[in-house]
């Protein structure tokens, strides 16, 4: 008989892995729903988001909230109010926290709770970001001076990170990088002239110097737990720190 323990760990292992799937696909109609809307019978990209979605039997009501979260609204049909917390963690750590919620006050109690728990404060972070948009495309058979070319000519692009050319497969990604207002345009452009496929896009924070704090530093655990406390909190999108 196999220890209760070891039995334990293996489906906490593939609840995890359940969980992680479930997130995935509803990134992916998200992103399909924020790039060529809600209509799936006009969003073949939404449309076959759904179908995955379907075949991995995700639940009905989880896809409508994917498709009405990528539209800005709860699933209770309550528009979403997105909020940026600035906070210092230990170790002059400075991290910026995305959210989308329906409940702005909740939101930033909750998020704030966990910051000072985890030896954080909040304060002024921004200042330490620049704003960039991000486009990660799978490349297929591009190589990334193609994209890089074909993305030069381009109003608000930026810069191209992608594999070397003798190291490019049909599953590789690069980034391409854009002024926040740019990244739409320049994805449906790099989409149209090249062929390619959008794997994510997003508005994020980059920041501008890199703090380097080793994984024996004595606050690196504590940051961790706390930054993987606040990616637990369900109306937190993204968490931005400077390491």
């Amino acid at each position: 008989m196999r220890n209760l323990a070891i039995i334990k760990h293996d489906k906490a292992v593939k609840d995890g892995r359940t969980a992680k799937h479930r997130v995935l696909l509803a990134q992916d109609i998200v992103l399909a729903v924020k790039l060529n809307g809600p209509d799936p019978t006009a969003n073949p990209r939404l449309r076959t988001a759904i179908e995955k979605a379907k075949a991995a039997k995700y639940p009905k009501d989880s896809i409508e909230t994917a498709i009405k979260r990528g539209q800005g609204i709860s699933s209770s049909g309550k528009p979403l109010e997105n909020i940026t917390i600035e906070a210092v963690l230990p170790a002059g750590v400075a991290a910026i926290i995305e959210c989308q919620t329906e409940s702005k006050l909740r939101t930033l109690t909750e998020v704030r709770a966990v910051i000072t728990k985890g030896g954080g404060q909040p304060g002024p972070t921004q200042y330490m970001f620049k704003r960039r948009g991000k486009i990660m495309f799978k490349l297929g058979k591009i190589s990334t001076d193609s994209l890089m070319e074909t993305a030069l000519d381009l109003d608000g692009f930026v810069d191209v990170e992608g594999p070397e050319e003798e190291e490019v497969t049909e599953d590789c990604q690069a980034s391409v990088l854009t002024e926040p207002s740019a990244t739409k345009a320049v994805a449906d452009a790099l989409v149209k002239k090249l062929g390619i496929e959008i794997a994510s896009l997003d508005v994020e924070w980059q920041p501008t110097d890199v703090l380097e704090l080793k994984e024996d530093d004595p606050s690196y655990d504590r940051i961790r737990e706390t930054i993987e406390k606040l990616e637990d909190i369900s109306e937190v999108q993204d968490v931005y720190v400077n390491i």
